[in-house]
């Protein structure tokens, strides 16, 4: 998680899920199958997709409010 952490902070890298829906918890996407965490929504993120600053804020395009 430090790595992760210091990738984002330090290379100016985005995390697009976190991003786009900075609301958003307990949206994990890896659970303990020995101890059925997928039913109390208890684990952790493996699917980040990063992308740099630059290149987020000039072509991902953001909901609208409606």
């Amino acid at each position: 998680r430090e790595w992760l952490n210091a990738l984002i902070e330090q290379d100016g890298m985005v995390d697009s899920f976190t991003e786009l829906y900075p609301s958003a918890r307990g949206r994990y996407t890896c659970w303990s199958q020995y101890l059925n965490e997928r039913y109390s929504n208890c684990g952790s993120r493996i699917d980040y997709c990063l992308a740099d600053r630059a290149f987020f804020e000039t072509h991902v395009v953001r909901e609208r409010a409606r």
